[in-house]
């Protein structure tokens, strides 16, 4: 089959587009693969002036690109198949960059190096019992810890499969209380967003991952000897160019916290 013919066939599904510019990026790429079809799902800004002018020439397939009312059953056949595939190749590099986040973050000691006592929480991912790690490599302790499901590998350390400790412990109360200390909680977790009438497939599974999330994460809360709640429910999990705005929220919360109990 010639290349333009398989070309044809091939459509480019973005969902949920937080940035205009890689709209515009993702266009110039497809105009260098000859590609030409488009299809958004819910982008939170577009048309956009930057979209097009990071297109660089790629300005046609911006011109009428499909959204979610025009083509139901080509969203469909992506929900069921394309659309995980594009989600999975680009979640394969998130593993990566983890690691490499990590790296540059934490050096690369022992829990025994530590100048205070320090416990990392991980899940078990054959038998889900939640892991309490306090020693061997720190790095290595936080990588599985944070290893989201789907995501990021599974950590093998004592010859367990480990992943994030959130699946069991979102905010890891009882392993803090089995320490013998007393337990001041963090709570930034996201509020469940409220019904969508164009609502995917995988709204509702994340929507409803969310709610079983939220009654384990209540429960933890109640062992707590006291709970911050920063105010960022409504934030979105991979907004990182909102941190400066997070981190200040978070001091706000905590100050509130200290200066109730002084």
């Amino acid at each position: 089959m010639r290349a333009s013919a398989m070309n044809e066939n091939v459509r480019i599904v973005m969902v949920h587009t937080s940035h205009p510019g890689n709209i515009g990026a993702a266009a110039r790429a497809m105009k260098n693969m000859c590609l030409t079809e488009l299809v958004l799902v819910r982008p939170q800004h577009f048309p956009s002036h930057e979209a097009t002018s990071r297109a660089s020439g790629a300005d046609d397939l911006l011109a009428a690109p499909e959204t979610l009312a025009q083509r139901r059953q080509g969203l469909q056949q992506a929900e069921d198949g394309l659309l995980l595939l594009l989600l999975a190749r680009q979640l394969a590099d998130v593993g990566a960059a983890l690691e490499q986040a990590l790296e540059y973050l934490v050096p690369d000691v022992s829990f025994s190096d530590l100048p205070k006592r320090l416990v990392v929480v991980a899940t078990d991912l054959e038998t889900g019992e939640e892991v309490c790690i306090r020693e061997g490599s720190l790095r290595q302790a936080l990588v599985a810890s944070s290893a989201i499901p789907g995501m990021v590998p599974a950590v093998e350390i004592g010859g367990r499969l480990l992943v994030d400790g959130g699946v069991v412990a979102e905010v890891p109360t009882v392993a803090a209380r089995n320490e013998g200390w007393p337990v001041v909680a963090v709570d930034v977790s996201l509020d469940v967003p409220p019904l969508g009438k164009d609502d995917l497939v995988l709204d509702t599974m994340m929507r409803t991952q969310m709610m079983t999330s939220r009654l384990l994460r209540y429960r933890h809360l109640k062992t707590a000897t006291h709970v911050i709640r920063p105010e960022v429910g409504a934030a979105r999990w991979a907004e990182w160019r909102r941190f400066d705005e997070f981190v200040e929220l978070g001091r706000a919360a905590a100050r509130r916290f200290l200066s109730a109990k002084s």
